[in-house]
């Protein structure tokens, strides 16, 4: 399997280092590919995977952040071959909800707050509609994709 180099760069909660770790490796042209933060109580260990990552280790150590550098396994996927989802979304205009980003031929269904079934229809295109009862929070889901919106 291929290995990667990921960044663990240590921080306390709530200083603003990580704006300062992002403008640092900004500012060196340094791209952060992925970026995941592990909070505990008083501290948080942000991992970067970074497009110059010995760069990246060696700038943020010369600022005084306690950085360490490790390899880890990579799983290489093409993206050519995922199938890219629409972004689920939802608006209300005169009274209707408006859902774009639905796969035809799929299940859409709409809730109430309370987790009650208010409509469930299949897809006939990316975009429908359908006419609301009342004000209130209805929850839309498609697909493993879920929305909230509140009228």
């Amino acid at each position: 399997m291929p290995t990667i180099k990921q960044l663990s760069v240590f921080l306390e909660r709530g200083s603003g280092s990580l704006r300062a770790i992002v403008e640092i490796l900004a500012e060196a042209q340094i791209t952060i590919t992925t970026m995941t933060i592990d909070g505990a109580t008083e501290h948080n260990t942000v991992r970067l995977l970074l497009s110059d990552p010995e760069e990246g280790y060696r700038l943020l150590k010369s600022f005084g952040l306690n950085v360490c550098i490790t390899t880890t396994t990579a799983t290489v996927i093409d993206s050519s071959e995922i199938p890219q989802a629409e972004v689920l979304k939802a608006k209300i205009i005169n009274e209707e909800l408006h859902v774009s980003g639905l796969t035809p031929g799929r299940v859409w269904n709409v809730y109430n707050m309370y987790g009650e079934l208010v409509s469930q229809n299949v897809a006939k295109s990316v975009k429908e509609k359908i006419p609301l009862k009342g004000r209130e929070v209805y929850i839309v889901q498609s697909d493993n994709r879920t929305i909230r919106i509140i009228y």
